[in-house]
């Protein structure tokens, strides 16, 4: 993944979903252990509800800032 951070409390990270499904407001783990909200979903210039596996997505999450993911890290659910 890669983080661009757009505020204080938001980030952008890109990649590939590899297994499952993820979906506006589902909740997720970064790599240190703290929970996040996915606020928003995009492929390709278009906004989406819900990106499944094999998708290369940028996910907007909320809370937190691009000093807490790095490339290569992983988001679980």
């Amino acid at each position: 993944l890669d983080a661009d951070g757009l505020n204080l409390d938001k980030a952008v990270v890109t990649g590939r979903v590899t297994r499952g499904t993820v979906s506006l407001n589902d909740t997720v783990m970064l790599p240190n252990g703290k929970t996040t909200v996915i606020t928003g979903i995009e492929m390709f210039r278009k906004t989406l509800d819900t990106a499944s596996e094999g998708d290369n997505v940028g996910i907007l999450l909320d809370k937190i800032d691009r000093n807490q993911i790095s490339r290569g890290d992983i988001i679980t659910k």
